[in-house]
């Protein structure tokens, strides 16, 4: 018989050799991919001991350099509305305006904003480095928001759990590879990450009203570059409302008072930008949204599943027709489709919900590539192209449903125990996200944000995991002694 020792050789070196063999067979396979991602996080989580600052350098670190790894082998082009922006960028950098002459940024002058940023960088790096500068850029962004996902976790879960948080977060696929993409949502996220842990942190060193004050600065940027501010703010009033019906420890007016610095700071902040590109000539439209029905005509459209059509955009902007007369027609076209029976309404609504939250957006990454590459090397195998397009699809389907449900067992964490007010902030924009994109035009890149907040709830249901494998491994050890 073989003495203990002997034994734990043998498994220890079967663990070994097969695990390297199951993520050869299993490559794959997404959750193989991610369960052996998973296991790493938890070991630089969990056993590694390090200060907090040295571990946001981590983060920032791990983040970027897989961020950066992308954008050097994938080499995105921009396509769609991301050329339109990016070619106004470079004649705005030029000195230009002449781009605000194209009823794109009549109708949608809100994307004037980002127009601005694009061409300040085009103008600083120049225009032959300007493209990898961006995107760039996008990576240094997009790994920021990843310490911001830890920081903002810290308030309501475990140091370490935070961590792992944090680490799943650099690893979710669709923003890893997104950052290729000249999109304003890297930006726009993390401006806007950045004003909700100014505003919800519990360690905050700053003055209520002064966090106010940065906090809605901070979103009113993130508004500027992408128009998305109204899901914050209904979620934060939600939640003022909360505790303005019911104050722990705070008094009503000051609760009032905070909420509505905010609004002015952010309302205040996006009035002065909308009048300074006005008045410095870039687009006498300002950063408006010249166009609001046009979202509701798409969104409500049962054909196209509440996404872009085709077909709706050449009937809209057809070039013989006054603006006045395009609205009308949006007008009759909101009217008509909300008469649409309950059956269209629940499939609609559905439809819409899988595109936001089941759906793929990494095509926009690799589509360039889609008509060159018929196949990849993967491990000295050539591996049809369609396949590994496939298996990126899958393992970003996975992620959003592990992170889904990880945030339920977190709601029914908070449901069973005292909610934290400042936590439940997630939960609403998660919840205004949803609804907003019942009725309003989607396609499956506008989860962007919302992958990121969803890290938050989720960390709760990864501390409850946690926990109760601690109290099994307690309880084991005790049956032991």
């Amino acid at each position: 018989m073989f003495k203990d020792t002997h034994c734990k050789l043998v498994l220890g070196f079967y663990i070994f050799a097969f695990a390297i063999i199951a993520v050869i067979t299993g490559v794959n396979v997404p959750f193989a991919i991610f369960l052996a991602y998973s296991i790493i996080c938890c070991l630089l989580s969990f056993k590694l001991n390090i200060k907090s600052g040295s571990f946001c350098l981590l983060v920032f670190s791990f983040a970027l350099l897989l961020r950066v790894a992308c954008i050097l082998c994938i080499n995105t082009p921009p396509e769609s509305d991301f050329r339109v922006l990016f070619n106004a960028a470079r004649t705005y950098s030029a000195g230009d305006y002449t781009f605000s002459n194209d009823n794109y940024f009549y109708e949608w002058a809100y994307q004037t904003g980002f127009v601005i940023y694009q061409g300040i960088v085009i103008k600083i790096l120049g225009a032959e480095k300007a493209l990898l500068a961006l995107k760039l850029l996008n990576a240094v962004y997009s790994s920021m928001s990843c310490i911001l996902i830890y920081c903002l976790a810290k308030n309501y879960v475990s140091e370490k759990t935070a961590r792992f948080s944090s680490l799943i977060c650099a690893g979710l696929i669709f923003p890893l590879i997104f950052s290729t993409v000249l999109s304003n949502q890297h930006l726009s996220t993390f401006l806007a990450l950045l004003g909700l842990f100014i505003i919800t942190d519990k360690n905050s060193k700053l003055h209520g009203m002064l966090r106010h004050v940065i906090a809605g600065f901070f979103l009113a940027l993130s508004n500027i570059i992408r128009p998305e501010g109204v899901l914050f703010l209904g979620s934060l009033l939600v939640a003022y409302l909360i505790r303005f019906i019911k104050p722990v420890n705070e008094k009503r007016r000051k609760i009032a008072m905070s909420y509505i610095v905010l609004l002015v700071i952010y309302f205040g902040t996006n009035f002065l930008a909308d009048k300074a590109v006005i008045e410095s000539g870039v687009n006498s439209a300002g950063l408006r949204n010249n166009n609001v029905l046009w979202k509701f005509v798409e969104g409500l459209n049962y054909e196209s599943k509440g996404t872009y059509s085709q077909k709706d955009a050449e009937l809209v902007f057809q070039q013989d027709l006054s603006r006045e007369e395009r609205k009308e027609l949006e007008l009759s076209l909101i009217k008509e489709r909300l008469k649409m029976g309950p059956k269209k309404w629940v499939q609609l609504m559905i439809n819409k919900q899988f595109c936001l939250w089941g759906d793929t957006p990494l095509f926009w990454t690799y589509r360039y590539l889609e008509k060159s590459k018929d196949s990849v090397m993967l491990f000295g195998r050539d591996v049809a192209f369609s396949k590994v397009t496939d298996l990126l699809d899958d393992y970003h389907s996975m992620q959003m449903f592990i992170l889904i449900a990880l945030s339920l067992i977190g709601a029914y964490v908070g449901f069973r125990d005292k909610v934290n007010v400042d936590l439940l902030v997630y939960y609403l924009i998660l919840l205004f996200t949803a609804g907003v994109y019942i009725i309003v035009e989607v396609q499956a890149r506008y989860v962007y944000p919302a992958e990121y907040i969803l890290i938050v709830p989720a960390a709760i249901g990864i501390e409850r995991i946690y926990n109760l494998l601690l109290k099994i491994k307690q309880i084991k050890d005790m049956k032991e002694n």
